[in-house]
């Protein structure tokens, strides 16, 4: 893993409810014939920094959250009176 913990993560097999982490080791029972809508125990609702939730959170170190205004509604609108820095 690199500094900011980005990179490659090899699952390990014993991570994974079916104990086999194949190319759809997310699915549930761990194979690509099993239905997307049913994931893996432990990739759905797990802490590992491989499972569902932690992907987006660990993405949320490299954002800015930002309060939508009504000048934000303007100018998605294409509004002429939308210029950048105008608040």
């Amino acid at each position: 893993m690199n500094g900011n913990n980005s990179g490659w993560i090899i699952v390990k097999n014993s991570q994974v409810g079916d104990g086999a982490t194949d190319h759809c080791h997310m699915r549930s029972p761990g194979d690509c014939v099993g239905s997307q809508n049913v994931l893996d125990s432990n990739g759905n609702n797990g802490t590992a920094n491989w499972s569902k939730d932690a992907n987006p959170q660990w993405l949320t170190n490299f954002t800015t959250k930002r309060i939508a205004t009504p000048f934000d509604d303007a100018c998605l609108m294409h509004d002429a009176s939308c210029s950048p820095g105008r608040h």
